[in-house]
């Protein structure tokens, strides 16, 4: 679908553009351009990208402890997002909106079967085959591609309401408000 060139930007949304010291002008610059710092799912990836070169740990759940997979990935997605997610890989496989592989975007979740059990890893989606994980002990928080091992790992990708990317075109299932607005602003 066509992206406007210039959104008209009510009042109430330049409030909160200039409460988080944005500008009007950035919502005026076509969605297909850039990465919005408004995209829930962006500040989730910035979130587990500060975490980067951090040590694993199993349990772990704090930047200052380190971080397991599930303790990575619900980090991120709290202070990026605002969503509180469970504890386990497992768990947060059953709370996400399941994707074909073919549709996800950045700030999904990918899950593995690492141990023999169904979930047993998590990491969130970069794009690109591209993934940011806690992998195990003695390894600290890197990136990874869904090739080779984890592609046999692979069990599928999860959106989490409230913390995906809202593309232009299609809300459902995220449910972030803001965004949604925002591609209503856009005419989408």
């Amino acid at each position: 679908p066509p992206v406007a060139a210039k959104v008209a930007v009510p009042t109430t949304v330049r409030r909160f553009m200039k409460n988080s010291r944005a500008t009007a002008a950035y919502a005026a610059v076509p969605q297909s351009s850039k990465i919005s710092p408004f995209d829930p799912a962006e500040r989730v990836i910035r979130k587990g990208l500060e975490q980067l070169g951090k040590r694993y740990r199993r349990g772990g759940e704090t930047p200052a402890s380190g971080f397991d997979c599930s303790g990575l990935v619900q980090y991120s997605m709290k202070k990026g997002a605002g969503v509180a997610l469970p504890r386990t890989a497992a768990a947060q496989y059953q709370m996400a909106t399941k994707v074909r592989a073919s549709q996800a975007m950045r700030g999904d979740l990918v899950f593995f079967n690492t141990s023999g059990r169904r979930v047993s890893h998590v990491g969130i989606y970069l794009g690109n085959g591209a993934f940011l994980h806690a992998p195990r002990t003695g390894k600290r928080i890197a990136r990874a591609t869904i090739n080779g091992y984890w592609a046999r790992k692979l069990i599928g990708f999860g959106r989490i309401p409230g913390a995906c990317k809202v593309p232009n075109y299609y809300t459902y299932p995220c449910s972030n408000r803001f965004a949604i607005n925002l591609v209503m602003l856009q005419g989408h």
